[in-house]
């Protein structure tokens, strides 16, 4: 059994919760916002599928590249 918090801990996670800086309330879309890399990452996503769709009306597949994995639906 671990050992009991002191009153020092105790009182330091109540003001990370105040705060908005405990483990629990994270999320991945409070991640994401701090993250340059995933927001970098989710633009080349959203301007590959643009490309994807202009000019042609209707979505295209790209090849599989190969010794990757067919995809999954």
């Amino acid at each position: 059994m671990p050992p009991e918090p002191t009153v020092e801990e105790v009182l330091e996670e109540l003001d990370a919760i105040a705060q908005g800086l405990h483990p629990s309330q994270k999320t991945i879309l409070e991640e994401y916002r701090k993250c340059p890399d995933w927001q970098q990452a989710a633009q080349l996503v959203v301007k590959g599928i643009q490309r994807l769709h202009r000019g042609t009306g209707q979505f295209r597949l790209l090849d599989v590249p190969p010794g990757w994995l067919p995809p999954t639906l």
